[in-house]
């Protein structure tokens, strides 16, 4: 086997030319492919390759080329709801859709004329489910082997109340199915020539056999014709909600089955069914148009009752407009015409509307300048319409010819910051133009004095201008700074082993001598400094040098111990190797003996 992605629509390539994909967005398990399915057992459910999807697919289709569905191929499919055959489905193996808790509906075709047992209409624990009900033809396998194991069927006749009983073997019986959606009164008989018998079966209750007087002990009702006739009738009282079996036979088992060149065994049924209250439902026979009605039949769905209604018009179809009675726009006149829809489908008027058009306005030629514009006046130029010969003369937008100056002689206004201005005269006409001399101004002329630096102001380098006193600074220098001295120290409360003592400090600059601080200082405290006076060889005995403060500590509690720093415990570490342990023992003995 040679296997493609296992999601998705990845697709699994089986011996034999047998393949299979699953679409995860469906829930779609699809066979394609040709010939035979392989089967399987009830102990090899494992091996079949589409096992995975055991509790997940909810649709199997098994499509055209496949002739044979395995045994136990689809076998307690947890999820399975809906199962798609092909007509080149032949057979179907050995409970092959059983054991499915999900599956209420199984479509067979006419093509399958093999059934093996159980293949469907079985729960996991093999019962037939509530609610099941097979979908088959009429004298097809499939219709055979549920009637055999008591599946319920839908196979009604063909023409709906009436149909061809065809017998081919003695003793056999015609079967077709009623589900009765109203109770009432079911009538059932044959017509031709032929002397049959007519029997009815609750779906539910009926026991299968081939002998005809277990046939009439199962009934609900039968019907012979008592001799008087050959055809029989059968008038039953039928349940709503209830399914039944109308089955014939022949009267004798070996008459007219067929089995000779001069008898088809066949001969015409039919049914009919008077309804205590219908169960309706309906159709529509005929769409309504533009120009007519239409049809919608509400009908009975157990007897033969229906009633037609009409269905009102629909609105038409219209096709694009179109222009009629037309009368042309001028250049000043607007023009008319008839803009009418008609409809696509009965070629009907669905609408006209008078429309005005817009005049068509001048077709002016090309316009001829006139040559009149003045310095701030704009020309004119002048065209005529091609159509009516109509003049019309418009202002040439920009056309004005402006002032013209040269010459300009500067008025010697310009300061040290500020550009002075020059004045010109139109050569056309008296205006005046005064404008800025571009680069006149005389800029600044400046003299330059440094400014040393001191320990709280910056230094720099100041620039003044010799003719409006402008000035500015450059070259600036950060400020010294001051530069602390000596502190200056008064002790108020000497600090002692366990308090903090007290100082006033004041500090000056070297440079300018301002007090830069003056304030009050913490002194840290002094601690203790305990030395061993005793040793007992389990106690050690100490005594601090400055304040006469005594300590004992329990040297065996903390025998093998590593200290932390500047814990009271290392005054027993006497090697300072940051353990206590025999060597501290050993030199504080002889430290006190």
């Amino acid at each position: 086997m040679a296997c493609g992605a296992l999601y998705g629509m990845g697709t699994i390539v089986l011996a034999d030319s047998i393949s299979f994909e699953y679409d995860n967005e469906t829930a779609t398990l699809t066979v394609t492919g040709t010939g035979a399915m392989q089967d399987y057992t009830e102990n090899t459910l494992s091996s079949r390759p589409w096992s995975a999807y055991a509790e997940s697919a909810q649709t199997v289709v098994i499509s055209d080329g496949i002739t044979h569905v395995g045994d136990y191929a689809f076998s307690r499919f947890s999820a399975l709801t809906n199962v798609e055959l092909h007509e080149s489905v032949t057979s179907l193996g050995t409970t092959a859709f059983s054991g499915n808790d999900s599956l209420l509906e199984m479509f067979v075709p006419s093509t399958v004329t093999e059934i093996e047992p159980y293949a469907f209409g079985y729960a996991y624990d093999m019962t037939v489910p509530d609610g099941f009900i097979a979908y088959c033809e009429y004298k097809s396998a499939a219709q055979e082997y549920c009637f055999k194991n008591y599946i319920p069927f839908e196979a009604p006749m063909m023409g709906r109340f009436e149909d061809i009983a065809w017998i081919t073997e003695a003793g056999q019986q015609a079967v077709w199915s009623f589900y009765a959606y109203s109770s009432g009164t079911l009538e059932f008989w044959s017509i031709g020539g032929k002397d049959t018998v007519g029997l009815i079966y609750d779906a539910s209750n009926y026991v299968y056999s081939t002998d005809y007087s277990a046939m009439k002990k199962s009934a609900v009702a039968y019907n012979d014709d008592n001799g008087n006739d050959v055809n029989f009738k059968i008038t039953y009282t039928v349940e709503a909600g209830k399914r039944y079996y109308l089955a014939t036979r022949f009267m004798l088992q070996n008459r007219y089955d067929g089995s000779n060149e001069y008898e088809d065994g066949k001969y015409g049924v039919e049914m009919r069914m008077t309804c205590d209250e219908h169960c309706l439902d309906s159709y529509v026979r005929k769409a309504p148009t533009c120009t007519a009605p239409g049809e919608n039949v509400e009908f009975c769905l157990s007897c033969d009752y229906e009633n037609v209604t009409e269905i009102p018009m629909i609105d038409h179809d219209p096709r694009p407009a179109v222009r009629e009675t037309v009368r042309a726009e001028t250049c000043t006149e607007s023009g008319l015409y008839d803009d009418v829809v008609y409809c696509k489908v009965c070629g009907g008027q669905i609408s006209r509307t008078s429309v005005e058009v817009d005049p068509l306005g001048h077709s002016f030629t090309e316009y001829q300048y006139q040559n009149n514009a003045t310095c701030t006046d704009d020309g004119t130029e002048t065209a005529y319409c091609s159509r009516c010969g109509e003049i019309d003369t418009r202002v040439v937008e920009g056309s004005a010819l402006g002032h013209e100056f040269v010459d300009y002689i500067s008025d010697g206004n310009a300061t040290c910051t500020n550009d002075g201005t020059e004045t010109a005269h139109c050569v056309r006409c008296d205006v005046t133009d005064t404008r800025v001399e571009e680069g006149s101004a005389l800029g600044h002329e400046y003299v330059t004095e440094v400014i040393a630096p001191t320990c709280t102001d910056g230094g720099y380098t100041l620039h003044t201008c010799t003719r409006c006193n402008d000035s500015y600074r450059s070259d600036f220098q950060d400020a010294l700074g001051h530069i602390d001295g000596e502190d200056e120290v008064e002790v108020i409360v000497e600090p002692t082993c366990t308090k903090l003592g007290t100082a006033h400090v004041t500090v000056h600059c070297t440079r300018c001598g301002e007090e830069t601080f003056s304030g009050d200082r913490n002194i840290e405290m002094l601690g203790h400094s305990f030395v061993i006076k005793s040793f007992d060889g389990e106690q050690v005995g100490t005594e601090c040098e400055r304040c006469q403060e005594v300590k004992t500590f329990d040297f065996m509690f903390r025998y093998n111990t590593e200290i932390t720093e500047n814990d009271d415990w290392a005054v027993i570490d006497v090697n300072s190797d940051g353990v206590i342990n025999a060597k501290d023992y050993a030199y504080i003995y002889r430290m006190t003996k």
